[in-house]
């Protein structure tokens, strides 16, 4: 599923607040992620580029307390019910250097969504995303798309012991692509979930497994299987350094890989900031051939 910072004035007040002992009900979240690449085909290739920018709010039911444990960790050892929104905006372009031909997409997604923790060990979510957003083709052939998705979901997690927790989601989403020379493309989404995290002594580990499924007005479909695997330690209670391996296959186009390597460190009780690089490759099963591309991250959080 990544943010940057704010100002330096903001920044500099953070580091001058108190770090005794404090509880939090709230967070929020900046960040902005750029990436670019090569996309290679048959005859000839294009440059790829890529930035998001998304800004997040976080109010917690219960107050998130700040003791002997990392400081990355409260969340997930503390498990509080909560309410979140978000607004994220993604910007992609590809520039063909063989026909000059330009593809530039922009979307933006807004999140709400929520977790009720109703004991010690289980809680119930739920979310709703919604994406608008625009493809433009220009060059030789010009012409726009408007694009339109929606989707909710489901979530139940449980802690079968204090550093273990396993999840289960469900959601289900339609999409319409409308095109300026007229016609549509209208398709309907699902798709299931499993996560596994764990924090033993300092190390963190964490599986994710994800199966989907879209099916198009025209009767054809397409399955995807997603996976990821990341592992972590806390080398003292405000630095923690990772490593995560993604993988996306989807039965008729595609097959993706993702390196990543992560950094966390709070600059204080409330102040954290979050850091990533990653390489990434696409292949495709027709049409465009790869994609590679590397990235960098940057979140900055904020409790209060």
């Amino acid at each position: 599923m990544k943010n940057l910072f704010v100002c330096l004035t903001v920044v500099a007040a953070i580091l001058m607040s108190p770090t005794f002992c404090m509880a939090y009900e709230n967070l929020i979240d900046v960040g902005f992620y750029s990436e670019s690449g090569t996309l290679d085909y048959t005859g000839g290739d294009a440059d790829y580029s890529g930035a998001l920018f998304g800004i997040g709010y976080t109010r917690f039911m219960s107050d998130l307390e700040t003791d002997s444990e990392p400081y990355g960790a409260r969340e997930f050892l503390q498990h509080p019910s909560y309410l979140s929104v978000s607004s994220t905006g993604v910007a992609t372009e590809i520039d063909d250097n063989y026909s000059n031909d330009k593809v530039e997409d922009s979307l933006n997604i807004i999140d709400l969504g929520g977790m009720y923790y109703f004991n010690e060990s289980t809680g119930v979510g739920a979310a709703f995303e919604r994406t608008t957003g625009e493809e433009e083709l220009s060059g030789f052939i010009n012409y726009d798309v408007d694009i339109l998705e929606t989707e909710i979901s489901f979530l139940l997690a449980h802690y079968p012991a204090e550093n273990v927790r396993i999840t289960a989601g469900y959601a289900m989403g339609s999409g319409e692509y409308e095109y300026s020379f007229g016609g549509s493309d209208d398709y309907d989404t699902s798709r299931l979930d499993f996560t596994v995290m764990a924090l033993v002594d300092d190390i963190t580990l964490g599986l994710e497994y994800e199966v989907g499924e879209t099916d198009y007005d025209g009767g054809s479909s397409d399955e995807e299987t997603e996976m990821e695997l990341e592992a972590g330690y806390f080398f003292s209670q405000s630095l923690w350094l990772g490593a995560s391996y993604y993988s996306r296959d989807t039965e008729d186009s595609s097959k993706s890989t993702i390196l990543s390597l992560m950094g966390e460190v709070y600059l204080s009780e409330q102040a954290r900031l979050r850091g990533e690089v990653y390489s990434g490759k696409v292949d495709y099963d027709s049409g465009w051939d790869e994609l590679s591309f590397i990235g960098l991250g940057l979140q900055f959080g904020y409790y209060f």
